[in-house]
This record gives structure tokens, sequence and C-alpha cells, in this order.
């Protein structure tokens, strides 16, 4: 896949994130890295079906 996508995160998302790296410190790192996974494949991961992509 050629390219790079744009990861946008909404500002629930970074709301509730802030809350979770409290009780979780590196979860900021994580969806940092799986965020730039995800700008050069974005079909990562297994699909979960249904409503699910």
């Amino acid at each position: 896949m050629a390219g790079r996508y744009n990861v946008v995160q909404i500002a629930n998302f970074t709301k509730d994130l802030k809350a979770l790296s409290k009780k979780y410190p590196s979860i900021k790192n994580d969806v940092e890295n799986l965020a730039e996974e995800l700008a050069y494949d974005p079909f990562k991961g297994k699909s979960l079906g249904g409503r699910f992509l």
C-alpha cells in the first residue's frame, strides 16, 4: 500500500486518553505507536466482523 494516511483523534478520545493515562502511564506512547502504524497500513489488525471493520 503506497502513501500515508492521516490518523485523527477526536476530542472525546483525547480527553478519555488523558484520564486513562493516570492509571496506565504507557497508554499515550502505545496510542502514538498505533497511530503511526495505522498511518501506513489502515487495515492492520484483525477484523471483529459484523458492524466493526
